[in-house]
């Protein structure tokens, strides 16, 4: 990115991958960024004073000129970075590293560390010494001593890990488990460090993030961590505690949690559950917020499949930080955000969820091919409207300038505050939750007609039945699905499209004479499944606009009771329900 000249001050970007990027003469004052990796980049004249760039990766980069007064440095690696010209007075260089040939002051040396210390070196130099010195006491600099430490050795793993013991036997053990994780998203063998913060999780009752921990554990087939991975599965909280007491009785979690069965399960009775296949781990994964076991996931997987999700995650982890930057710079009333969950990787655009310090939100990323602004803005004045008038929709919320999309790698985001209730599959639905759901359909069809909504936006992905509406529906299509000439030879030498052209025609011929009678207006265009949210049996939420368009409200009908009523396997029959959709007709 070419950030040259921008004003950035007091952002954070701790651990932020910024590799070659232009800030030249950009103000950076106050800023965080510890950890962050800025090799090669470009920073000459920047104003960096009072920043935090300790721990920091600067190899390669051009300093010269800047602004570094008071700036932290510790344990930052300087080597190769141009530093002539810059203003260091007040620098803390302590356990950084450098190359004193390129521009290093001379009141700088004697206090920073040029030579390759070893590894065991820095840990007795520095960790270990502030873990006996100063522990609990002085936590901020036992933290600063294990920065300083990571920027020498890769092998920091077992140190954090012995952070976050440290932490436990002070009584902190949730605190001990966010080091724990840590560990695990940056090493994900660490297998200590994985198996603590499991057994935390599991006293937590955080079944989707300890499901997400054991997933490694479940291939290690005849190893008592298998039979773990499985207990975990079950939701077997005696058979947990037992295994681990068997086999590690020395586990820092284990030691500060009390007991978490009454009856002890012996572990021979613990069975391997057949392990899910590399990619519903991933997804589950990434469902859960763990980043790195879906990343270890994805190496799993044959070769075509593995390079295709390994680019998807590189994007999505580039995603998460526009997300996260986005909420914690353009809308600072929400406060920190606390966690990220994947919830949605449709192929429009995937949907994360963000627990913030004041309210819980949903982030998407909407791929401006399918979703153009155009589209995002018709969809927020609906749901602006419907909202006014009772309706339970998500409504777009605004920065600090007023805009309700952030551009991003070519596509918008946008962020809704989160709407209370849970979302249940249509085919398990009561007979009353489906009456429910055809009364609300019919209230959005209402309050939509008297609102005289124009159509969505043209460009963009569209549903509805426009297409068998007219005289010739096959050119209708062709007209909105094919792009040229090069992708209409490949659409037709697919069987299923084939299929689709054959059956277009006699479809119209059916509707045509049916559709100038039936009403329309709003639709919702996906009215079903996850899309709607329960209180008990009352609708608490009706959210994903992304479909919704003006047309034949009958049509919207017949697509939510095909979404309540009948399942769909992946081959052979459907199973349909009639007295679900004889509920919501009622209903409705």
């Amino acid at each position: 990115l070419d950030l040259a000249g921008s004003k950035l001050p007091e952002v954070d970007l701790r651990w932020g991958l910024l590799a070659n990027m232009q800030l030249a003469d950009a103000d950076l004052r106050r800023i965080n960024l510890q950890g962050a990796d800025l090799r090669g980049a470009n920073l000459a004249g920047a104003t960096l004073a009072a920043a935090d760039l300790s721990a920091a990766d600067l190899r390669g980069a051009d300093l010269r000129r800047a602004d570094l007064t008071d700036v932290d440095l510790q344990g930052a690696d300087l080597r190769g970075a141009r530093l002539d010209g810059a203003d260091l007075s007040g620098a803390c260089w302590e356990g950084a590293r450098v190359d004193p040939s390129l521009g290093m002051p001379t009141d700088a040396e004697g206090r920073v560390a040029t030579g390759e210390p070893t590894a065991n070196q820095m840990a007795k130099q520095g960790l270990t010494q502030a873990l006996v010195n100063h522990g609990l006491e002085d936590w901020p600099q036992t933290w600063q001593r294990y920065l300083s430490a990571m920027c020498w050795t890769n092998e920091v793993s077992p140190a954090l890990w012995g952070c976050g013991r440290l932490l436990a036997s002070a009584g902190d053990v949730v605190g001990a488990a966010a080091l724990w994780q840590r560990v695990v998203a940056t090493d994900p063998e660490s297998d200590r460090a994985r198996l603590d913060a499991l057994l935390v999780a599991v006293a937590l009752q955080d079944w989707s993030l300890a499901v997400s921990l054991a997933l490694p554990f479940g291939d290690r087939e005849g190893h008592w961590l298998a039979h773990l991975a499985a207990a975990v599965q079950a939701r077997d909280n005696a058979a947990v505690v037992v295994l681990v007491r068997q086999n590690l009785p020395d586990s820092a979690a284990l030691a500060q949690l009390p007991s978490l069965a009454a009856n002890h399960v012996p572990a021979a009775e613990a069975t391997v559950a057949e392990a899910p296949d590399p990619q519903a781990q991933l997804v589950t994964a990434l469902t859960a917020g763990d980043m790195a076991v879906a990343q270890t996931m994805a190496q799993r997987l044959p070769a075509q499949d593995s390079a295709s999700w390994t680019a998807a995650l590189r994007d999505l982890d580039l995603t998460e930080q526009a997300m996260v930057g986005w909420l914690r710079h353009r809308m600072p009333e929400l406060g920190e955000v606390l966690q990220l969950r994947w919830v949605a990787l449709g192929p429009h655009g995937p949907t994360a969820r963000l627990a913030c310090a004041t309210t819980a939100v949903y982030v998407k990323r909407h791929h401006t091919g399918s979703r153009p602004l155009a589209a995002l803005q018709w969809e927020a004045r609906l749901c602006d409207t419907l909202a006014a008038r009772g309706v339970p929709v998500p409504v777009a919320l605004r920065d600090v300038a007023g805009e309700r999309a952030f551009a991003f790698a070519g596509d918008l985001l946008t962020a809704t505050a989160a709407l209370p209730g849970d979302t249940l599959a249509g085919p398990s639905w009561s007979l009353q939750q489906a009456a429910a759901a055809g009364a609300m359909l019919a209230r959005i069809h209402l309050v939509g007609a008297n609102q005289m909504f124009g159509p969505r936006p043209a460009l963009g992905l569209r549903n509805g039945v426009d297409v068998v509406s007219g005289a010739q529906p096959v050119q209708a299509l062709l007209a909105r699905a094919v792009s040229g000439p090069d992708q209409e030879r490949w659409l037709r030498a697919q069987p299923l499209w084939q299929g689709l052209l054959a059956l277009l025609p006699l479809a119209a011929a059916r509707l045509q004479h049916l559709l100038p009678l039936c009403p329309t207006g709003l639709c919702h265009g996906d009215f079903g499944g996850g899309n709607l949210l329960w209180d008990g049996t009352r609708v608490s939420g009706v959210v994903d606009w992304d479909l919704a368009d003006v047309g034949a409200w009958v049509w919207d009908l017949a697509r939510a009771v095909d979404l309540a009523a009948v399942d769909w396997p992946g081959r052979g029959l459907a199973t349909v329900s009639v007295a679900s959709a004889q509920a919501m007709l009622a209903g409705y």
